[in-house]
């Protein structure tokens, strides 16, 4: 064999032997454009693995699924939620979607279904999902929802107060309010996105002033909770109820005060205590929010000294109006 024979045969053989290699490019993902390696690409199916991060995705071309991302190949803890998107992308094959829903998740076993997925029996350009797989479908491509609250609000807090072995005395005084919050529905909720959301609040009650005549207390207090809430309606609704249950901490800032000076003079310190609560409220015309939040029994103990102690209890009723956006 000759030197220009020999040259011809290599490169015939790299060009059969191309194909067999993943092919590098660039590809849209979350807005940026990241350097990916086609591990399978047909007119059907894209199967994708990032250069920088390792991390897959892939997409079903004829249903629009857009990019699907793929947790941990082979990672047992991750397969279970591998094989939910895979019967997404293969939702209109009954014999892969079989075998994905079976078979280990690895990067050969889904270029594998990717090639029975392009000559499956059952696929047919006037093929129609089911209801359900449209659902499905729908759920697969909707992203997260997050929304921002911004609000004031009157809470009125009853104070129920006791001094060593004395009979308690309560009291009950308002004063004005204002919180942040961010609302998160992730995607993943399915047919609950949307209409289950993660409320995460931060509220600063300004300083109430309590008269128990000889003697006094300010309070004054911030709290940050955690609350789900679910929303009766879809977001679009002009008047969409909700119910929310939170659980959080507060942090209290208190002074009491003797007139008499007789036990004590005056107290300044502050206190942190886990509380929990009860939501109601509504969506207005999409913008806006109106909530009741009540706050059950939260107490705490002041040592004055090894004789004395004032023990405080506390109920919380709040009314927010809040603008969301």
């Amino acid at each position: 064999m000759n030197y220009k024979n020999a040259f011809s045969f290599v490169a015939l053989a790299l060009l059969l032997s191309q194909p067999l290699f993943s092919q590098s490019s660039k590809l849209n993902i979350g807005g940026i454009n990241t350097e990916i390696k086609i591990l399978k690409d047909t007119h059907q199916i894209g199967f994708y693995k990032t250069i920088a991060t390792n991390r897959y995705y892939i997409e079903n071309k004829k249903n629009s699924t857009g990019l699907v991302y793929l947790e941990n190949l082979s990672y047992q803890a991750t397969n279970a939620k591998n094989r939910g998107n895979l019967l997404v992308i293969f939702n209109d094959c009954l014999m892969v979607r079989t075998k994905a829903s079976k078979s280990d998740i690895s990067e050969d076993s889904i270029i594998q279904l990717i090639d029975e997925y392009d000559i499956c029996d059952n696929y047919s350009e006037n093929f129609e999902l089911s209801e359900r797989q449209k659902k499905n479908q729908s759920y697969a491509n909707q992203k997260s929802i997050i929304n921002y609250d911004i609000g004031l609000g009157y809470y009125s807090q009853e104070l129920e107060f006791t001094l060593n072995s004395n009979p308690p005395s309560e009291n009950t005084e308002g004063s004005l309010s204002v919180y942040a919050s961010v609302n998160i529905s992730p995607k993943h909720l399915g047919s609950m996105t949307g209409r289950l959301f993660y409320d995460f609040t931060l509220q600063h009650n300004f300083k109430t002033k309590y008269d128990f005549g000889i003697y006094k207390s300010e309070i004054s207090s911030t709290q940050i909770t955690f609350a789900p809430k679910y929303y009766f309606l879809k977001s679009e609704a002009k008047i969409n109820p909700f119910l929310g249950a939170s659980i959080g901490a507060v942090l209290l800032n208190y002074s009491y005060t003797d007139n008499t000076n007789i036990l004590f003079q005056n107290i300044d310190s502050s206190d942190t205590k886990v509380i929990y609560g009860f939501e109601v409220g509504a969506q207005v015309l999409t913008n806006f929010e109106f909530t009741l939040s009540y706050y059950p029994d939260y107490k705490f103990n002041i040592y004055i000294d090894d004789m004395n102690t004032i023990n405080s209890r506390f109920k919380n009723l709040n009314f927010k109006l809040g603008y969301k956006f």
